[in-house]
Protein backbone atom coordinates (compact mmCIF):
# COMPACT_ATOMS: atom_id res chain seq x y z
CA UNK A 1 0.00 0.00 0.00
CA UNK A 2 1.31 3.44 -0.87
CA UNK A 3 1.92 5.77 2.03
CA UNK A 4 -0.19 8.96 2.06
CA UNK A 5 2.99 11.05 2.17
CA UNK A 6 4.95 9.35 -0.63
CA UNK A 7 3.83 11.72 -3.36
CA UNK A 8 4.87 14.88 -1.54
CA UNK A 9 6.49 13.93 1.73
CA UNK A 10 7.92 17.04 3.43
CA UNK A 11 10.93 15.19 4.88
CA UNK A 12 12.33 11.85 3.85
CA UNK A 13 13.53 9.68 6.73
CA UNK A 14 17.03 9.47 5.29
CA UNK A 15 17.34 13.15 4.38
CA UNK A 16 17.88 15.20 7.56
CA UNK A 17 18.49 18.93 7.57
CA UNK A 18 19.64 19.46 4.00
CA UNK A 19 17.54 22.60 3.51
CA UNK A 20 19.41 24.66 6.10
CA UNK A 21 22.31 26.78 4.79
CA UNK A 22 24.34 27.46 7.96
CA UNK A 23 23.44 26.98 11.64
CA UNK A 24 22.56 30.12 13.60
CA UNK A 25 22.24 32.31 10.51
CA UNK A 26 19.22 34.56 9.97
CA UNK A 27 18.67 32.96 6.56
CA UNK A 28 18.63 29.49 8.14
CA UNK A 29 16.09 30.61 10.72
CA UNK A 30 13.85 32.17 8.05
CA UNK A 31 14.09 29.10 5.81
CA UNK A 32 13.34 26.75 8.68
CA UNK A 33 10.32 28.83 9.72
CA UNK A 34 8.91 28.71 6.19
CA UNK A 35 9.63 24.99 5.96
CA UNK A 36 7.95 24.31 9.33
CA UNK A 37 4.81 26.14 8.20
CA UNK A 38 4.77 24.12 4.97
CA UNK A 39 5.18 20.77 6.76
CA UNK A 40 2.49 21.56 9.33
CA UNK A 41 0.12 22.76 6.59
CA UNK A 42 0.60 19.59 4.54
CA UNK A 43 0.11 17.34 7.57
CA UNK A 44 -2.97 19.29 8.68
CA UNK A 45 -4.62 18.93 5.27
CA UNK A 46 -3.81 15.24 5.11
CA UNK A 47 -5.10 14.58 8.64
CA UNK A 48 -8.32 16.46 7.87
CA UNK A 49 -8.85 14.47 4.69
CA UNK A 50 -8.27 11.12 6.38
CA UNK A 51 -10.15 11.92 9.59
CA UNK A 52 -13.26 13.19 7.82
CA UNK A 53 -13.20 10.38 5.27
CA UNK A 54 -15.49 7.46 5.99
CA UNK A 55 -12.45 5.16 6.20
CA UNK A 56 -11.00 7.22 9.06
CA UNK A 57 -9.31 4.33 10.84
CA UNK A 58 -7.48 3.07 7.77
CA UNK A 59 -3.87 2.01 7.42
CA UNK A 60 -3.28 5.30 5.59
CA UNK A 61 -4.09 7.20 8.79
CA UNK A 62 -1.72 5.01 10.80
CA UNK A 63 1.01 5.59 8.20
CA UNK A 64 0.43 9.33 8.33
CA UNK A 65 0.78 9.38 12.12
CA UNK A 66 4.03 7.42 11.88
CA UNK A 67 5.53 9.61 9.16
CA UNK A 68 4.37 12.84 10.81
CA UNK A 69 5.98 11.73 14.07
CA UNK A 70 9.25 11.00 12.31
CA UNK A 71 9.09 14.34 10.49
CA UNK A 72 8.46 16.26 13.71
CA UNK A 73 11.37 14.55 15.46
CA UNK A 74 13.65 15.54 12.58
CA UNK A 75 12.30 19.09 12.69
CA UNK A 76 13.07 19.21 16.40
CA UNK A 77 16.67 18.28 15.66
CA UNK A 78 16.84 20.97 12.97
CA UNK A 79 15.54 23.61 15.39
CA UNK A 80 18.08 22.52 18.00
CA UNK A 81 20.84 22.90 15.42
CA UNK A 82 19.84 26.48 14.66
CA UNK A 83 18.79 27.45 18.19
CA UNK A 84 20.98 25.34 20.53
CA UNK A 85 19.76 27.25 23.60
CA UNK A 86 16.14 26.24 22.87
CA UNK A 87 16.48 23.03 24.91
Amino acid sequence: MQSPLQAGRPIANDEPAQIIPAPSSAAATDMLGAYLRQVVSIHTKMFEKLLFDQRAMSHELADLFEEAGTSYLQLSEMISTIQPSAR
